[in-house]
């Protein structure tokens, strides 16, 4: 099945601060980090089953989901199935504790 992106706020802001941080340093990496973002939800969007279950302790975050992004494996991109769509939660690096994101 292949599902609609639906970027949460927060993912959107998350994304537009890594670009901008990339951008400060490389035109060309924050393209290649956009392109891999878009590959990733891309096939996310055929297989919303891969990724790892997260176990946040929030309920409201039960049925979240975790991958990296694809040509950039520090970067991780939360996410979950909805009905027709998948929906995009945060876009983080991997060593920001990111279960505060979650309370």
């Amino acid at each position: 099945m292949n599902l609609v992106p639906d970027f949460s706020e927060a993912a959107e802001w998350d994304l537009a601060e890594i670009v901008a941080y990339f951008d400060e340093r490389s035109d060309s990496v924050s393209d290649r980090f956009r392109q891999g973002v878009e590959k990733t939800v891309r096939m996310l969007c055929w297989a919303p089953e891969s990724g790892t279950a997260c176990l946040f302790q929030n309920p409201a975050y039960a049925d979240v989901r975790v991958t990296t992004i694809i040509g950039y494996s520090n970067y991780i991109l939360f996410f979950r199935r909805l009905e027709n769509s998948l929906q995009i939660v945060r876009i983080v690096h991997g060593a920001r504790d990111y279960d505060k994101l979650f309370d």
